[in-house]
């Protein structure tokens, strides 16, 4: 946790046993820009006002704070993919072109990634 105790790393272990809630997105000028895309936010369902959001490259658990760039963090974009059918990555809307993905060196952490192409 940082030193005010409002963040935590998401790791594999807690997420296995933890629930999250998907919610429209904080950052509702998302949807307002692009209105077939899907955008949504990731909400603890334990602890309310609680979101996930990426931070230096990390996927952190964080109470909302209100600010823009909070809900700018913690909203993600939903897309298809298009080469598997029922396949979708999340993709962040102030980062464009990076993705929610597991750490290849921990193997326990989620962090923002650009997709590696299989062609």
């Amino acid at each position: 946790a940082d030193a005010e105790g409002s963040q935590t790393s998401v790791i594999m272990s807690k997420v296995e046993k933890a629930l999250f809630t998907i919610h429209t997105a904080l950052d509702a000028s998302q949807s307002e820009q692009d209105p077939l895309a899907v955008y949504l936010s990731f909400g603890s369902a334990d602890a309310p006002n609680t979101f996930l959001r990426h931070y230096t490259g990390r996927i952190r658990l964080s109470k909302h704070d209100g600010t823009d760039i909070f809900k700018k963090d913690a909203t993600f974009k939903l897309i298809e993919s298009s080469h598997e059918s029922n396949a979708y990555s999340i993709e962040s809307t102030n980062m464009p072109q990076l993705f929610i993905s597991v750490d290849p060196e921990t193997k326990a952490a989620l962090i923002l990634t650009s997709l590696q192409s299989t062609e």
